[in-house]
């Protein structure tokens, strides 16, 4: 069952196996955040493994991080 909540970025964790690295695009994805909000959620299991969501998560992060 898929369940919808907010929780703290600082609890999810990227999945050591993600084949993406778009690491170029977590600037424009902060910007996207700041500008639209969060519109798109994270996926991730019932241990915080992002499934999906890793450059939205990165943005997330370096947003909290200011």
């Amino acid at each position: 069952m898929l369940t919808i909540s907010e929780i703290e970025t600082v609890k999810l964790r990227p999945w050591a196996r993600n084949p993406r690295l778009n690491d170029h695009a977590v600037d424009a994805v902060a910007i996207s955040i700041q500008s639209f909000g969060f519109n798109v959620p994270i996926i991730c299991d019932e241990s915080f493994v992002i499934a999906a969501g890793h450059t939205r998560w990165k943005a997330a992060m370096k947003l909290a991080a200011r």
